[in-house]
């Protein structure tokens, strides 16, 4: 049996299908929202928000290097990992060079479940 008997687009995104119906729509709204941006920053507007995007995906990862060089990270990393857990990172950018990070992962605080913050550290890729 193939997809179109059960009515299933092709189209799947983080596991999972959806049906013609529903892909026919989002690809009607897509192209929609695709000619707006067109017309409001230029033909090339994918060109110019993917290299934006590199260029942040340049700078984080810059920041998740010089943290996980850090020796708390890296001992609490191992630790963690026993039980087959790790830490997390949320990085927030205060300006073009400077970077808020928390390290976190999920554990039990009190006897509950809590999302633990583990570290804090501000860095400025400026230095």
């Amino acid at each position: 049996m193939t997809p179109d008997y059960f009515n299933i687009a092709d189209i799947a995104e983080n596991a999972f299908c959806f049906s013609n119906k529903l892909a026919n729509s989002i690809i009607k709204e897509n192209n929609i929202t695709y000619e707006k941006l067109n017309q409001r920053y230029g033909k090339d507007w994918k060109v110019k928000f993917n290299s934006e995007i590199d260029l942040i995906r340049h700078l984080l990862d810059k920041v998740e290097y010089i943290i996980r060089k850090e020796p708390y990270i890296i001992n609490k990393n191992k630790d963690l990992e026993k039980n087959g857990d790790g830490l997390n990172y949320d990085i927030y950018s205060l300006t073009s060079n400077i970077f808020s990070v928390k390290a976190y992962s999920w554990g039990t605080w009190n006897g509950q479940n809590r999302l633990l913050i583990y570290y804090k550290i501000t860095i400025d890729l400026s230095r």
